[in-house]
């Protein structure tokens, strides 16, 4: 791993780019939805745990416990309907956006003509998990970086430690 150092700090100028599609959309909402599911199924738990101590019969326990996965079965359904409608409604789906990182901020635009600048001091976070890196403003504006948009190894690594080094907030998440 390569040093958040001075010299190549100050020289930063990275440009990455990748097609912004159903796959990489969906990606990008990941962190959350699996934060949600993992609730719910705690919730599940908790009823389970309920109807155990209150020593209900075990035909009951089963209801509830089929009735919950169910329920979350239709969940994950709907908020999947839900992601592809919003896809659809994306001013970027299936175009090409084009990551400019130096020391200064990020710089992304597209073919669409949308173009955004801005500083590290206005990232909030960065949430990074093995697809990619979730970026927050302190405006709670959400912005998507998929590692696959670095071609070398060595860039994703700088790319790294300039963020950590940059921003308050940085995040490794399984989820």
């Amino acid at each position: 791993m390569l040093m958040a150092d001075s010299i190549w700090i100050k020289k930063m100028n990275l440009n990455v780019k990748f097609q912004m599609n159903k796959k990489e959309w969906i990606q990008a909402h990941e962190i959350d939805v699996k934060r949600l599911y993992l609730s719910m199924a705690l919730v599940i738990l908790v009823f389970l745990i309920i109807a155990a101590a209150t020593q209900q019969p075990l035909r009951s326990v089963i209801m509830i416990l089929g009735a919950s996965i169910i329920i979350v079965i239709i969940f994950m359904f709907i908020n999947h309907l839900i992601l592809l409608a919003e896809f659809k409604k994306f001013p970027l789906k299936e175009e090409t956006i084009n990551w400019k990182i130096t020391n200064q901020g990020v710089m992304i635009d597209s073919v669409n003509n949308y173009n955004t600048k801005t500083g590290w001091d206005k990232i909030f976070r960065i949430v990074e998990n093995k697809r990619g890196f979730m970026f927050v403003t302190k405006s709670r504006e959400f912005s998507w970086l998929p590692k696959i948009a670095f071609q070398k190894e060595e860039d994703l690594e700088k790319f790294i430690a300039l963020s950590k080094s940059k921003v308050q907030k940085y995040k490794y998440t399984r989820l």
